[in-house]
């Protein structure tokens, strides 16, 4: 699953924007948030407005996530264009924003409200990663350090941002 996020629009929706903080910042947590949040092995970007800015900057985070500044135009005009451009990937894209949503259902994409994308993220049912069977005879007797974690990552979803 892909997910092609509109980052500002979902950030408010959430309720993750605080107006203490600048736009860096909230962007970073809310990135941060999602990193922590949707699983390891689901591929995503979020795309966030700078229409006030001259040209396009794609930031990666860690390995495949990207974070889209779109400078110079709107995320959704990004967005637009992206899916336009007819890539073979398939996105689902996640926005309460309508033009987005046509944009995405008319170029063959999935088109996901806010609401849908973290009732997806909550949900005990979400897409799991494929996992060959284990060899019972291979299996160690105590869990790494990691797999405890990967556990308490699955079996714990933080809902808001401390």
């Amino acid at each position: 699953m892909r997910f092609l996020i509109d980052g500002y629009n979902l950030l408010y929706h959430y309720g993750l924007a605080d107006r203490s903080r600048s736009w860096q910042a909230n962007r970073e947590r809310f990135v941060d948030w999602l990193r922590e949040t949707i699983p390891n092995f689901v591929e995503w970007k979020v795309v966030f407005d700078a229409q006030k800015m001259s040209r396009l900057k794609t930031v990666p985070i860690e390995s495949s996530p990207h974070v889209i500044i779109a400078k110079g135009i709107s995320a959704d005009q990004w967005i637009e264009e992206y899916l336009i451009r007819g890539n073979s990937e398939k996105w689902t894209v996640v926005s309460n924003d309508r033009q987005v949503i046509h944009s995405a259902k008319s170029t063959g994409n999935m088109a996901w409200n806010c609401d849908k994308f973290l009732d997806w993220l909550q949900s005990p049912t979400a897409p799991k990663p494929k996992i060959e069977p284990a060899n019972l005879n291979d299996k160690p007797e105590v869990m790494s350090e990691l797999e405890l974690n990967q556990l308490a990552k699955i079996f714990t979803l933080k809902k808001h941002l401390p």
